[in-house]
């Protein structure tokens, strides 16, 4: 289900635009921490994954963390 703002409460408070605009700016920036998080985790997942394809039983394996 969707979010849907309530209905009937007329306009934002003058006093309250300032608040708004940085609570919302906040939120942006965070979407923006988490998207960045999500995508250097799939990264490392992808570079795990191939690295316990590629593994033989007999072999040393050696990842290469800061390139």
């Amino acid at each position: 289900m969707q979010w849907r703002a309530p209905e009937h409460l007329g306009q934002l408070p003058v006093q309250l635009e300032e608040r708004a605009r940085l609570l919302i700016a906040g939120q942006l920036e965070l979407i923006r921490e988490i998207e960045d998080a999500r995508r250097s985790a799939g990264a490392h997942l992808s570079a795990v994954r191939t690295i316990l394809t590629a593994q033989r039983a007999n072999a040393s394996v050696y990842l290469d963390v800061t390139g």
